[in-house]
């Protein structure tokens, strides 16, 4: 989308309601939010993400290798955000997924399902 990402978003009907309906369920209520990979640098998600943590309970976790307080420090909102974090995964997926049938997972994994779902 490049970086005038908020203009394409009002300009895109289709974008646009996609990004409405992410704030309608951020604001639901009792909601929880995995994060993979994000970098945090957008502040047309930052702001709905914020605004839930603060104003309507949403929990974030965090799946990348560093960790969350690193990956929001100078960010828009970023100590907002902080707030809502309540887990976080900092090992690659490959290790910690289920690979086959053989190999149900490991014990990073069962903490992640048990912790978020």
């Amino acid at each position: 989308m490049g970086r005038r990402k908020p203009l394409t978003i009002t300009r895109s009907p289709l974008i646009g309601w996609y990004h409405r309906v992410l704030e309608q369920v951020l604001r639901a209520g009792g909601v929880r939010l995995m994060v993979i990979g994000y970098g945090w640098g957008d502040e047309h998600i930052n702001d709905p993400i914020a605004d839930a943590v603060l104003n309507h309970g949403l929990q974030v976790y965090s799946w990348d290798r560093s960790y969350p307080k690193d990956l929001l420090k100078g960010k828009h909102r970023g100590d907002d955000i902080l707030r809502g974090v309540f887990g976080f995964m900092t090992r690659p997926m490959t290790e910690v997924m289920p690979h086959t049938p053989m190999n149900p997972g490991s014990a990073d994994y069962d903490a992640m399902v048990r912790d978020f779902f």
